[in-house]
């Protein structure tokens, strides 16, 4: 079937899913009867998918059983602060999921308690580990469990945890500011912790 552009001469589609698109043009007189038409064009639109932090360091600073604190890429914060952003696209038919991987922080045995995966409100004094995300741009979303007022965090150092997906892909960005918490216990051990967190962006071809 053809698509009528009016009077112009040129015509852009965006946002098209992969595959091989044919093209033939027809040009019309002001009846509308056809005056000339076209050889077959075609057109490749490849699979793409990007992935890209804006920063792959983050940081709590001194933490302590009083006060809930907050990473950044500074030495911490005690109110709720982007460590960094996670930008996400691709055309993929069925969009992209995002995963996250890794154990939460340890400082030798001793470790700090993943919240789990469901929406938790930070709190002082309890050991808890959890991130959040904020969606903006595109049509990328968070999950549930990390994208309420809570925090979450049901990975693992060998199992991953869903965190954003997108359902249908449109090449266009979506931009997931993450933020981190942490509480520990008047008993925990002092030391230093750290983890390696590591996301995965799947794209759904």
């Amino acid at each position: 079937s053809y698509l009528s552009v009016g009077s112009t001469t040129t015509k852009t589609f965006t946002a098209l899913m992969p595959g091989t698109y044919y093209f033939i043009l027809q040009t019309l007189d002001a009846l509308g009867n056809v005056i000339a038409t076209s050889d077959e064009v075609s057109a490749v639109v490849t699979q793409t998918v990007s992935f890209s932090l804006t920063d792959n360091v983050a940081q709590f600073g001194s933490i302590s059983s009083s006060l809930t604190k907050y990473a950044n890429t500074s030495g911490g914060a005690t109110s709720e602060v982007e460590a960094h952003q996670l930008i996400a696209n691709t055309n993929a038919p069925s969009g992209y999921t995002v995963t996250v991987l890794g154990a939460p922080p340890t400082n030798g045995a001793d470790t700090i308690t993943a919240i789990g995966s469901s929406s938790t409100s930070p709190s002082a004094g309890s050991d808890q580990f959890g991130l959040r995300l904020i969606a903006s741009g595109g049509s990328g979303s968070v999950t549930a469990s990390y994208g309420s007022s809570g925090f979450a965090y049901g990975a693992s150092a060998t199992s991953s945890d869903t965190v954003a997906t997108e359902s249908t892909g449109d090449a266009i960005d979506t931009n997931y500011s993450v933020r981190y918490v942490v509480n520990i216990t008047p008993t925990k051990s002092s030391g230093s912790y750290s983890t390696n967190i590591v996301y995965v962006v799947t794209a759904n071809f």
